[in-house]
């Protein structure tokens, strides 16, 4: 669920950010296809170098840096429809593909870490399978909040999303991540051999 509410919560941008582009500020398609160009090499930029010097150096782990990627987007994604200067909306477009760049690759990181091994290739299909679904839908939703409620509903949708994926993805129970201590008086090493058995 985290993954499909993330996905959904970009892609509603993403995909709405032509037009409200081109209809409120006047941006020619030139424009907008450099703009999209630039926020994805900021995902390139963010999977390639940023993630993996915050796993090694920053003291994080993968759920960590979803975490913060959904933060930076559910920050990000309503001043998508807000901005009125060109500059204001590129910004706001590169800071949320560099959240969604943390929260795709930690995401699916975790889905294949904490799936058996058995199940790596079906864990595999299901986020592809996740992304296609949003990329069939969140045309159709994005553009019906335009039109019906203007430029600021797609973004706050979506940020809406990325918070309710952000609490989904707190509250996940994952394997080897449980924060919960050992209750008082339970060892975490296993018992000694009985006397006279050896290993």
């Amino acid at each position: 669920r985290v993954r499909l509410f993330s996905e959904c919560a970009v892609l509603t941008v993403h995909n709405t950010f032509p037009t409200f582009a081109s209809e409120s500020l006047g941006m020619r398609p030139k424009d907008i296809g450099y703009v999209m160009t630039l926020a994805a090499a900021m995902s390139v930029f963010v999977d390639i170098f940023v993630l993996p010097k915050l796993l090694r150096a920053g003291g994080l782990d993968l759920r960590a840096t979803g975490c913060v990627g959904l933060l930076v987007a559910a920050l990000a994604l309503p001043a998508c429809g807000a901005v009125s200067h060109m500059r204001a909306l590129v910004l706001a477009l590169v800071v949320v593909s560099a959240g969604a760049s943390l929260v795709r690759t930690s995401v699916a990181a975790l889905m294949v870490n904490h799936a058996r091994p058995a199940d790596a290739g079906t864990v595999s299909g299901m986020i592809d399978a996740i992304e296609s679904v949003c990329r069939v839908c969140t045309p159709l939703g994005g553009g019906f909040l335009l039109a019906q409620h203007g430029a600021w509903a797609p973004g706050v949708a979506s940020g809406a999303l990325a918070l309710v994926a952000l609490v989904e993805l707190l509250a996940a129970e994952l394997p080897g991540l449980s924060r919960k201590p050992p209750p008082p008086g339970l060892s975490l090493k296993p018992p000694p051999p009985p006397p006279g058995k050896r290993e």
